[in-house]
């Protein structure tokens, strides 16, 4: 027979709970598994991803509970960056995926996450160079393009943001991929380009994916008179 004592045991009832979406008893279950044994790390990692949505701030406790526990376990990073970054939370996700991308772990995936969150942060020279992190193992990757082409418009490098803009459009293999910031970067960079008409057309683009963003028509406005085109300009 098992020991009422068993981790495991706790950490099993806690996924059956978990199964019947009861995320409260099932984190009671985890917290037994950990009472009865601290390094029970499944305990830890499953109550966060149980609370993360039901209580943030006790999946936080739980998994900075993890870190102090094992500073080297990646995972409890890499879960850590994942939840603030969900949550909207761009500063915390910085410095926990800084802390998960030094394991040495990361995937693209985990790299895109880090950029937007560094990017949301206004932390654009450290976007570029994470992006350039993820462009030297996939450099037809069009989300890591795309990255490197924000953060370089930001950064007002516009000549590497005309080649991150090209590679980003000829590796989009469908265009509806493309975003409404997208095109809403992309009319800023044409229009630094002296680029009027392009910038003017990007800017209809963005407006076309989100039509709330009618305020937009101000750019659209703008570039055409730059371009000379005064008719589509009052027209805008």
């Amino acid at each position: 027979a098992l020991k009422n004592k068993y981790a495991p045991v706790y950490v099993f009832k806690g996924d059956c709970y978990l199964a019947q979406r009861d995320p409260g008893k099932a984190c009671e279950n985890y917290e037994q598994a950990i009472y009865f044994d601290k390094n029970s790390k499944d305990a830890y990692i499953k109550y966060a991803r149980a609370y993360k949505d039901v209580n943030t701030d006790l999946a936080i406790q739980k998994l900075n509970e993890l870190k102090a526990l094992d500073p080297t376990f990646s995972l409890a990073n890499e879960e850590l960056a994942k939840l603030y970054y969900d949550k909207n939370r761009f500063p915390e996700a910085v410095k926990a995926f800084a802390d998960y991308v030094a394991s040495g772990n990361d995937t693209n995936e985990d790299l895109i996450e880090y950029c937007m969150a560094l990017l949301m942060n206004g932390q654009y020279q450290d976007c570029l160079d994470i992006a350039k992190k993820g462009l030297a193992r996939s450099p037809n990757n069009f989300v890591l393009n795309r990255m490197a082409m924000y953060s370089t418009i930001e950064l007002k490098d516009y000549a590497s943001a005309d080649q991150y803009a090209a590679t980003f459009l000829n590796t989009v293999t469908d265009k509806r991929l493309i975003s409404y910031f997208d095109y809403l970067y992309l009319g800023r960079l044409y229009d630094a380009d002296k680029k009027y008409n392009d910038a003017a057309q990007a800017f209809e683009n963005a407006i076309k994916k989100d039509t709330t963003k009618y305020t937009f028509y101000k750019q659209v406005s703008d570039a055409y008179e730059s371009a000379g085109n005064y008719k589509a300009s009052v027209d805008a």
